[in-house]
């Protein structure tokens, strides 16, 4: 994914019990972190699609840890 979600200053933009603050600008947050959620949904379908396919080398099948470790 090439998008991120970076606060600054997330003290300023939330209250502490997550609500947008009076001052943020919550339309322009809401398209921000919209963004971000729809390639994350696009590249989730997009993977559960391959998937659909099988795994294309050993190492997909591996616990992540040993995923660098030498193939047996």
């Amino acid at each position: 994914m090439s998008a991120m979600i970076h606060i600054p200053r997330a003290q300023e933009v939330f209250e502490e019990d997550g609500s947008f603050g009076a001052d943020a600008d919550v339309a322009e947050w809401e398209s921000y972190f919209g963004r971000t959620l729809e390639q994350m949904f696009w590249w989730s379908k997009a993977a559960k699609a391959q998937r659909g396919h099988g795994l294309p080398t050993k190492a997909f099948g591996r616990d992540p840890s040993q995923r660098n470790a030498p193939l047996k």
